[in-house]
């Protein structure tokens, strides 16, 4: 795990699945090759104050997703309404901005067992957190609409194989409260 300073009150994460290539010939060290990533921010709401205005400056689709679970439809306000007391708890808020596996190594479930290891690296089995993404693979612009929404669709299962729910427009989210993390086994 990599952890990256940020505004205060926001820190980036990145988990990797690393193959160690040894050769017999050679007595040196092995070659080391990262084939998945994954990366996050984590962002104590205690410390946030506007977290679109923070995400406005760091961008990307960590700024796209904040902007979707904040806006009309908050993510917060749709989960008190489920269990008013599940959003008073949440103090942390973690946007995955993707989980990214080299093509030779996709279809393993590293993918899955990388977020999964970042989940619970960040959670622990606390009920303080909350988890989204978006479910889109990567790289996608060079698919095609009908292998985009393909992709999109394995991706998404794989998500929800280790316990993440749709919440909209292709936002995904994990809450402790409602997800036991006997769910998160990749």
């Amino acid at each position: 795990m990599n952890w990256t300073e940020l505004p205060s009150g926001v820190a980036k994460i990145s988990a990797d699945a690393t193959l160690y290539i040894f050769d017999d010939d050679d007595e040196g060290e092995p070659e080391r090759r990262v084939i998945a990533r994954a990366t996050a921010y984590t962002v104590d709401l205690d410390r946030v104050g506007d977290v679109v205005d923070v995400f406005d400056q760091v961008g990307g689709e960590a700024f796209e997703i904040t902007e979707s679970i904040l806006g009309d439809e908050n993510v917060f306000e749709w989960l008190d309404s489920r269990d008013p007391l599940v959003g008073e708890q949440v103090s942390q808020l973690v946007i995955v901005e993707g989980v990214f596996v080299e093509p030779p190594y996709r279809g393993q479930r590293l993918g899955p067992r990388l977020l999964t290891t970042l989940v619970e690296t960040v959670t622990g089995t606390g009920r303080e957190t909350l988890i989204v993404l978006r479910a889109q693979p990567v790289p996608w612009e060079h698919l095609s609409e009908i292998e985009f929404r393909r992709s999109r669709k394995k991706v998404a299962a794989s998500y929800e194989s280790v316990g993440f729910a749709h919440f909209r427009d292709n936002i995904y989210w994990r809450h402790n409260a409602f997800v036991g993390t006997e769910n998160l086994e990749a």
